[in-house]
């Protein structure tokens, strides 16, 4: 009678086995997860980038076309409110939320307050009633059209004249040099609080493996009123 062969894995070469399979299976999850966030990351800061330099150059076109800037007094270092005034009236560039407004003033609608006794244009630090201006659109919007797979959301918006008066109203007789640094983030770096400031310029957190956030700035000199 011929004994049946019993030869097979012992049950240590089983359990080292298995622990061998289980270490590779959790690099390859490690690893395609890393990958994916990179791809996800590689998104973002693509939306942020196009969406950012989009805004930017509208900002810059009617920076070209303006004769004097004003920043509104007030409000967060790295979220100014920016108006441009012009042959035509005055367009204020404002950040809420996260969202990037454009407001366009007529000469006649032009907020005014009174400055020794005199109406005075100025900029205000926030969007006014509807009712004040005639036209009012959003730039760029958190969860808006702008951004094809990620939203975005406008983290800062600051400029700064080369030249011109002392106090708010910054104007000179010959064009102005205006330096626009626009800061745009992803939606989901904002909501998980990965976003900090060096001064007014938005950064990634320490210790944040993934972060989509785009600073760009421009020059442009104002020639509205050049000949």
């Amino acid at each position: 009678m011929r004994r049946l062969d019993q030869s097979g894995f012992t049950l240590i070469e089983l359990t080292l086995a298995m622990a061998l399979f289980s270490f590779a299976l959790i690099f390859i999850v490690v690893g395609f997860n890393s990958i994916m966030g990179l791809y996800e990351t590689g998104l973002a800061m693509r939306d942020t980038q196009q969406v950012a330099r989009r805004a930017l150059n509208e900002i810059v076109l009617d920076a070209r076309g303006a004769t004097t800037v004003t920043k509104a007094a007030g409000g967060a270092a790295h979220q100014q409110t920016i108006c441009l005034d012009g042959p035509n009236g005055m367009i204020m560039y404002d950040v809420n939320d996260g969202e990037l407004f454009r407001a366009t003033y007529a000469l006649t609608e032009e907020p005014t307050h009174v400055v020794n006794g005199v109406q005075t244009p100025y900029c205000p630090s926030y969007l006014p009633a509807q009712s004040s201006y005639r036209d009012t659109r959003q730039i760029i919007t958190p969860n808006g059209p702008e951004s094809n797979s990620n939203s975005v959301q406008v983290v800062s918006l600051t400029a700064n004249i080369s030249q011109g008066l002392s106090g708010s109203q910054l104007s000179a007789p010959q064009p102005q040099d205006l330096t626009v640094t626009l800061g745009v983030a992803g939606n989901q770096v904002v909501q998980d609080n990965n976003l900090v400031f060096k001064g007014s310029t938005p950064e990634c957190a320490i210790g944040v493996n993934y972060c989509s956030i785009t600073v760009l700035t421009t020059d442009v000199s104002l020639q509205g009123g050049s000949s």
